[in-house]
């Protein structure tokens, strides 16, 4: 005989689904279990074999069923790999991104050494300067107008850059979407 078993999906802990089996009390073989020794015996006795309880204590043995996994998770990273193409496009960003990175650090090193060395050019000509307040002023802020004017020309050169990594990502989120549910394609 075989056992019937009514499954229904019930949600798990993890926030996915599993199938979740309820027992009827059908025979699955020609055995039995009894709850208090748990010796098994023939599906017809009244009583138990091993400790001579009436059948009404006898309980029927389940079969159990293994949860089917609905997770993405398992079975699209497991069961195959990642597709070459994806994988040397993820790489080819991943470059990218950090090419950008270096060209950023190295705008905003350009701009903060100009304003420095504007600064300190028309500070050391403030101080060596010998004249009057108003002279030294004179003398100094052309310098400082210069250097820290051509350190402003790096700032669209850094908004720009900020924006091609901004773009980057967004690419590289992409393909990790496209990685992750790539059944869906």
């Amino acid at each position: 005989m075989v056992i019937a078993q009514q499954a229904s999906l019930v949600p798990n802990l993890n926030g996915g689904l599993r199938a979740a089996t309820q027992p009827s009390h059908q025979l699955i073989s020609g055995k039995v279990t009894c709850t208090s020794c748990g010796g098994s015996h023939a599906a017809g006795a009244k009583f138990c074999t091993g400790c001579g309880e009436p059948k009404s204590n006898v309980v029927q043995p389940v079969r159990t069923q293994v949860a089917p996994v609905f997770s993405h998770l398992h079975s699209t990273q497991q069961a195959r790999g990642v597709p070459k193409e994806l994988q040397e496009e993820l790489g080819k960003l991943m470059v990218a991104i950090a090419r950008e990175r270096l060209f950023l650090y190295f705008h905003w090193l350009c701009f903060l050494a100009f304003h420095f060395s504007g600064f300190m050019l028309a500070y050391n000509m403030y101080q060596d300067f010998a004249g009057d307040e108003a002279s030294k002023i004179i003398v100094c802020l052309p310098s400082l107008f210069f250097l820290n004017l051509t350190a402003f020309f790096i700032l669209p050169l850094i908004k720009s850059t900020r924006f091609m990594i901004a773009r980057l990502k967004e690419q590289l989120t992409y393909i990790h979407y496209r990685i992750e549910y790539r059944d869906l394609w």
